[in-house]
């Protein structure tokens, strides 16, 4: 069982990171469907499908989450999508390929991937995973949901924060080659 107070936080955390995540790739469509061509898992035949379907998974995660009747599969999607962003991280760390945007923040911030990101994307599914489990039997009081809100937001801009001071300069991407604007010729 886990306290359900633990439980809210990350119920929190996963929906705000989730909401903005799904948000900020809808505003910047072609730079997102260039930001997942850089990684060079996909079929480039799937890559336009892929990138118009997953910031709604994304929003959708963050929604479920939120509600009751739907938290445990949005846990349950929120925990895949995790672990799909930490393998793609990692699989491009194996190769090398260090200066690829992690695609995590709005178009304007270049992140690019590190051992950091695929830590953080473990750390966030398994507080997806603590989800699925029991809350104990403990009642929350006026202290807790303060105690929630205002941990979960520090969290929050903790992560962004975070985002924030690793970027690098911005690279306009070329939606069909995942190709730097500039180096195209």
């Amino acid at each position: 069982m886990v306290d359900p107070v633990i439980q809210y936080l990350f119920i929190c955390l996963l929906a705000l990171v989730f909401l903005q995540g799904g948000a900020s790739k809808l505003a910047a469509r072609d730079e997102f469907l260039g930001v997942i061509t850089s990684y060079r898992l996909l079929p480039i035949a799937f890559l336009p499908a892929f990138a118009a379907l997953l910031p709604f998974a994304e929003l959708a995660a963050g929604i479920a989450i939120v509600l009751p009747p739907t938290r445990h599969a949005g846990a349950a999607l929120a925990f895949a999508l995790l672990l799909m962003f930490a393998l793609a991280m990692a699989i491009n760390l194996a190769r090398g390929r260090t200066e690829i945007d992690c695609g995590c923040f709005k178009a304007g911030f270049r992140q690019t991937i590190s051992g950091w990101l695929v830590g953080r994307n473990l750390l966030l599914a398994a507080g997806a995973a603590l989800l699925w489990l029991p809350a104990s039997g403990r009642a929350t009081g006026g202290f807790d949901i303060f105690l929630v809100v205002a941990s979960s937001l520090m969290l929050f801009l903790g992560y962004y924060s975070v985002g924030v001071l690793t970027r690098r300069p911005v690279t306009r991407y070329d939606a069909g080659f995942g190709k730097p604007l500039a180096s195209r010729n």
